[in-house]
């Protein structure tokens, strides 16, 4: 067989097929399936009848034409060309050139004979039965039995998928969670804010407070002296004065009120209560005998600093201070002077010392608080969880800024104070710069009122309300102590002490608790396209062909026939 020659003439591309253009001189048969090539004019039907018999014998030499199939695809019939093919030569490929702008393309028109007839397309017009595993099946089949058989298997794989998909949409609008715990070694961690306190608040200087009161009232006895500065520390909102409270009658207040004011002369109730406890309160070196960070001293008062804590009076809280080698060999040691109470104790001396541990919030609560007692050797164990939940929670506050601390200081002073008698304590007067602070009289007056954080249910329920951040850091503590049996054992020690108290956290690791949704939003998707695919063998493009399209072009007709 001869091959295909491409030849170029002009600005046209024909193709010459054993000496016969073949650029518009082939049609299809239809019937028969073959190219049978025809020419407008110019040959007889003698020649054509020759050139017939020359490609018979040619067809005997190379082995019979194989019928090409033809698909009606569209609306015209196109051959389907095998590789045995009279149409696939045998000889090496023809070269191909790159067409450039200025050639121009012509192609064949499409063959239109008389036995080519454009047949619907019966896959296109019943696609939307194949969108649905199964549908086919049961629409296709001849057998009632085979067609209930499939219609009872599609309805419960469909309700199966139903039930499922419901579940999967319940969790995740419930916003179901787990919790992933991890442990971290991290290189240092910060000291939990400590403060400590005297357990009474009676640890001024008198001697210079009684100056001054000597001063405005030089012939008051020592009794009313006294009084009065009892008198003044429970109006000022400190606790342990509840039974002085009780024992003084309304006279004797109206007369320590009248002798207050002559007291305070000028002064403002907050100048009066910062000469009072600030100026001629006790100092750092007063309450800290030592301390250590291992086995090195450090000076105490750099550590610290004054605070004010609610109902309990001036402290001192450790500043920001990390610990950067595990358990004993980053320890802090603290060692404590004795001080005197010469109002609130018996025996004029304090026997405790209050120890308060926060986390990193400006205000101090009530609790938690640690009682150290004399001549007890105490040690606390630190450890650091990260706790970090998923908000909006109705149990965390999204807050960050809002720490439980501050919540309940500010709720206390706000339902206990603000709210009932319209000033503030002086120790708290920064919360509400509006306000004036309170005269003793009002405190002393509502003394049990004042200092009983939860009296009833709807301070409760206030207090409640102080939810913790979302996002928080925790610091168990685990408390040891020992007494000594006689006070000889401590004092034959090395640094002999009152009180004593060690703190370090056991290892530099911080526990994470983190929460995380259970389902996402990617993998809610994903499930759910997994439940229809996995039951139902259908994705959204299906749903869409399956009841979009055929709604829309429902919608559509009826709009088109009253438009019309």
């Amino acid at each position: 067989m001869k091959s295909m020659v491409r030849r170029r003439e002009g600005q046209r591309d024909e193709w010459k097929w054993n000496g016969l253009e073949m650029g518009n001189n082939l049609e299809m048969n239809c019937d028969t399936g073959k190219m049978e090539e025809w020419k407008r004019g110019g040959e007889g039907d003698e020649e054509r009848e020759s050139k017939k018999e020359e490609m018979e014998k040619e067809e005997e030499l190379e082995g019979p034409w194989k019928r090409e199939e033809i698909e009606c695809l569209s609306d015209v019939c196109q051959p389907t060309l095998s590789k045995d093919s009279k149409w696939f030569s045998s000889s090496p490929p023809m070269p191909i050139r790159r067409l450039s702008p200025n050639d121009s393309i012509r192609r064949s028109p499409a063959p239109t004979g008389p036995f080519c007839q454009a047949k619907p397309c019966t896959m296109c017009n019943n696609h939307w039965r194949n969108q649905l595993h199964g549908f086919s099946f049961f629409l296709l089949r001849q057998s009632l039995l085979l067609r209930l058989f499939w219609f009872f298997v599609i309805c419960a794989l469909f309700l199966l998928a139903l039930f499922f998909s419901v579940l999967l949409i319940h969790e995740f609008f419930d916003r179901r969670v787990i919790t992933l715990n991890t442990i971290r070694q991290v290189q240092s961690l910060h000291f939990p804010n400590i403060s400590f306190c005297p357990k009474h608040v009676d640890t001024v200087n008198f001697a210079a407070i009684e100056k001054d009161l000597r001063l405005h009232l030089p012939h008051l006895s020592r009794h009313k002296v006294n009084q009065l500065m009892m008198f003044a520390m429970a109006g000022a909102g400190f606790q342990h004065f509840d039974a002085y409270t009780q024992l003084t009658d309304r006279s004797e207040m109206e007369e320590l009120d009248t002798l207050f004011r002559q007291w305070r002369k000028t002064r403002s109730n907050l100048e009066f209560f910062k000469f009072f406890f600030e100026e001629n309160g006790y100092e750092c070196e007063q309450l800290f005998q030592s301390c250590y960070y291992g086995k090195r001293e450090i000076p105490c008062c750099d550590l610290f600093k004054p605070n004010y804590i609610m109902l309990r009076g001036r402290c001192f809280v450790l500043r920001d201070f990390p610990q950067t080698a595990p358990d004993e060999a980053a320890k802090l040691t603290f060692y404590f002077n004795q001080m005197h109470s010469p109002f609130l104790d018996a025996e004029g001396m304090q026997r405790q010392v209050v120890a308060y541990i926060s986390q990193n919030s400006e205000d101090f609560a009530t609790f938690p608080r640690f009682y150290l007692n004399n001549h007890t050797w105490y040690r606390i164990r630190l450890k650091k969880r990260r706790i970090s939940m998923l908000s909006p929670n109705p149990h965390c506050s999204s807050e960050r800024t809002m720490e439980r601390g501050n919540c309940y200081v500010d709720s206390w002073l706000r339902e206990r104070v603000t709210k009932p008698f319209k000033c503030t304590i002086f120790y708290l007067a920064h919360k509400s710069p509006e306000l004036e602070v309170c005269d003793p009289k009002v405190i002393f007056l509502n003394y049990r009122s004042v200092l009983n954080v939860v009296s009833n249910r709807s301070e409760y329920q206030n207090l409640s309300k102080c939810l913790p951040s979302c996002q928080r850091d925790i610091v168990d503590t685990q408390l040891y102590f020992h007494k000594f049996q006689h006070q000889q054992e401590n004092f034959e020690t090395k640094n002999p002490f009152v009180f004593h108290l060690e703190a370090s956290y056991e290892n530099l690791q911080v526990e994470y608790y983190e929460e995380q949704l259970t389902t996402t939003a990617p993998g809610f998707i994903s499930q759910i396209g997994g439940q229809l695919n996995f039951f139902l063998g259908i994705s959204l493009i299906s749903i869409i062909q399956f009841f979009l399209i055929p709604i829309a072009k429902f919608l559509s007709g009826n709009i088109r026939k009253v438009k019309n």
